[in-house]
């Protein structure tokens, strides 16, 4: 079933669990995630970024994840992921997504906030919920995005400024980890959630430890984005199809051998989140 990031998070930001947010960039790992999902019995946020997009357009994965959340026996969120561009978050909204985000976190505080305020007010048309970042998750490999602690209490002042549904803080993580090297600085998360009521999401998730995971549910953080670890997952199961079927041609043969591996991180991923 198709749901809001808002009504899904609601549920989660004060238990014991917290929801997964993978990023996905074909139906072959998209549809893992959402029958892992369905194996755990938990609920997901599947979500389409800058990768995704520049393969198929908004308007065709809006019509594909909606119909397969539509089908879901789970409650599913469809998730754009760090836009930067006001057109881009309403193309998705008039696509069916029922999640944005706008990353401004590379931006002046007064920009991030008036364009993350001008984001809610379009979402609020059709009840869909929004993302905002304050402070700045760097990428690993590269210094062309800023990294910057998230503030608790300019954290707090961004979402009262704003409005938005759900807050992405930057307390250790780095996007594009390919090894769980990462360490959340939980003093630091301790007290932004002292300052904020709404729930926390954390990015960059993939280069996190199990024991961080798992102590990360017992917190206010409610939704963690992961996408490195699936894209690794899937590449080790092509390469791993790819020799032991030296013979096809086909990918269609194989293609079950790489959509398997996706599924089984995801299933691990959503253990360590409490399901």
């Amino acid at each position: 079933m198709l749901v809001t990031l808002k009504e899904l998070l609601a549920q989660y930001k004060d238990s014991d669990k917290a929801v997964g947010a993978f990023n996905v960039t074909t139906y072959c790992d998209a549809q893992p995630v959402i029958t892992a999902a369905e194996r755990k019995n938990a609920p997901v946020i599947v979500q389409v970024g800058g990768f995704a997009t520049r393969y198929m357009d908004l308007e065709l994965w809006g019509k594909l994840l909606v119909t397969m959340a539509e089908r879901s026996s789970v409650p599913v969120c469809i998730h754009l992921d760090h836009s930067k561009s006001v057109e881009e978050i309403q193309r998705a909204i008039d696509a069916g997504f029922s999640s944005v985000m706008f990353d401004g976190s590379q931006l002046p505080y007064e920009e991030n906030v008036s364009i993350s305020r001008e984001v809610v007010r379009r979402a609020a048309r059709k009840g869909i919920s929004v993302e905002a970042e304050i402070g700045s998750v760097a990428y690993s490999g590269t210094d062309a995005f800023k990294a910057e602690a998230s503030d608790p209490d300019t954290t707090a002042r961004f979402v009262a400024d704003t409005g938005i549904d759900a807050v992405a803080v930057a307390v250790g993580t780095l996007h594009r980890m390919e090894t769980q090297a990462a360490h959340l600085n939980f003093a630091l998360l301790q007290a932004i959630q002292n300052k904020v009521d709404i729930p926390l999401v954390i990015h960059g998730s993939s280069g996190l430890c199990d024991e961080d995971f798992r102590q990360m549910c017992a917190t206010h953080v409610a939704k963690v984005n992961i996408g490195t670890a699936l894209r690794l997952a899937f590449d080790t199961g092509l390469r791993t199809a790819l020799a032991s079927h030296p013979e096809s041609n086909v990918f269609t043969e194989i293609a079950h051998i790489p959509m398997q591996y996706v599924e089984d991180k995801v299933v691990e991923k959503l253990g360590l989140l409490g399901f």
